[in-house]
């Protein structure tokens, strides 16, 4: 009897769950002057708590799209070399497919503080070995 009432529960939540609406996220990514932002890792994050759900990389286009998300609040997160993190607004996400609008990332100026290059002169040069290696013993 337990078996059968475990089966019956494992199938009731199994049709559950793929009777979910499924929906879509995509957008384009651009830098500065409007131009595309190829190879920016886009995060898509649950609006509650900021958690990772999916996550994808631009494509030459600057375009990224997630496919098949569960119906809820999301947000979106990129991030690119060189660049500021940016975020989108919170998005309700349903079985509609949803296209954001262009979000802009931003250069990140980072500077070294400064630089100290050291070297050490080498023990034995090179004529001294040529010398130690002609020298023959008396």
């Amino acid at each position: 009897m337990r078996q059968i009432i475990t089966l019956l529960t494992a199938l009731i939540i199994s049709v559950s769950s793929i009777a979910q609406s499924k929906g879509s996220v995509s957008g384009k990514i651009t830098d500065q002057q409007n131009k595309p932002m190829p190879s920016a890792t886009v995060s898509l994050l649950k609006g509650k708590d900021s958690s990772v759900v999916k996550f994808t990389v631009t494509d030459k286009a600057g375009i990224y799209q997630f496919e098949n998300i569960t119906s809820g609040q999301y947000l979106v997160s990129i991030t690119a070399v060189g660049h500021a993190k940016n975020f989108s607004k919170k998005i309700e996400v349903t079985d509609q497919p949803i296209s954001l609008e262009a979000i802009e990332l931003l250069p990140q100026a980072k500077s070294l503080g400064g630089v100290t290059v050291t070297s050490n002169k080498p023990l034995m040069n090179k004529r001294l070995i040529e010398r130690l290696s002609m020298w023959k013993p008396p």
